[in-house]
């Protein structure tokens, strides 16, 4: 009781307007509630997200798409293409399934920030299952839309260059991820940069991508491994493709706390969401900026 007790009071600091009765509510429902909205946020956004990947990477790279011709430099539609995998996600995180569950799409995201104590264990572990079956629809959804584009890129299954290591991969995975959520730790630690955390996800995805995508492939999302591997039945390199985000992501958390140290000034994440909107309800702990509470709590305590 006494987490719940430390987040009403958290909550209460933050949210002026409710009562103490409200507050401890709101941490009860955060901590013991099972926010099934959250999850099918997640989980249709991130079929969105991998779906889009898929036909990315067949449009830019697919034996017969036009844009091969039109495009011969590789690493110009590299850039290309990691620049249109990080809009894909920053739009998903602008849109109403954004708002509501903070558009994680990524068990490495999730992972970062549990370790950094705005996540409830439960709300962890559900956010990487609906991910994983979010990647898996992704995929099913991109062969049927357009398979001309998922064929011929084997669904855009994640597989090293050839010269390539195990250890390499893991390496370059976890190097990714650590830049990739280190950005994200880091803008939503800043009240003045956070609105724009799907823009620096988008600039740091075509960037890695650039330089990542003809050697590991820019996994750096065990869900984006996940979705094409499940459909393709080709396990090879899991242990490369999520335990190498998972340890990037695991990295860069003590991130915000360093940047503190060098500051002399508080900086800690203010929430989990990519963008945080005042107008929806969060099932994060320690969230320094206001939310709505879910309709049921609403009442006057």
């Amino acid at each position: 009781m006494h987490t719940v007790t430390t987040d009403a009071d958290h909550i209460a600091r933050h949210h002026p307007d409710l009562s103490d009765a409200q507050a401890l509510l709101y941490a009860k429902w955060k901590k013991y509630g099972l926010h099934f909205k959250e999850y099918g946020a997640e989980f249709i956004g991130t079929a969105i997200l991998v779906c889009g990947i898929v036909l990315i990477v067949g449009a830019l790279f697919g034996d017969g798409s036009p844009f091969v011709q039109r495009l011969p430099d590789p690493a110009l539609r590299r850039l290309l293409a990691g620049l249109c995998i990080g809009a894909t996600g920053g739009l998903v995180a602008i849109s109403p399934l954004g708002k509501l569950s903070g558009a994680h799409l990524n068990p490495a995201v999730s992972l970062g920030f549990f370790i950094l104590r705005k996540m409830h264990a439960r709300d962890a572990v559900a956010y990487v299952l609906f991910q994983l079956l979010g990647a898996f629809a992704g995929v099913i959804l991109a062969a049927a839309i357009g398979p001309h584009l998922a064929q011929p890129v084997r669904d855009a299954v994640l597989v090293p260059a050839a010269q390539l290591s195990t250890l390499s991969v893991v390496l370059l995975e976890a190097l990714v991820t650590f830049i990739l959520c280190g950005a994200i730790f880091l803008f939503v630690s800043s009240k003045r940069l956070m609105r724009f955390t799907p823009l620096a996800v988008m600039a740091c995805a075509g960037l890695l991508n650039l330089c990542d995508g003809h050697l590991s492939g820019f996994g750096a999302n065990p869900a984006r491994w996940f979705g094409p591997a499940a459909v393709q039945e080709y396990w090879r390199f899991a242990a490369c493709y999520v335990g190498g985000p998972l340890i990037g992501s695991a990295a860069a958390t003590p991130l915000p706390k360093l940047l503190s140290r060098v500051r002399g000034a508080s900086f800690i994440p203010h929430t989990a969401k990519l963008f945080h909107d005042i107008r929806y309800r969060s099932i994060f702990t320690h969230d320094t900026t206001p939310s709505t509470l879910p309709k049921r709590l609403t009442r006057k305590g």
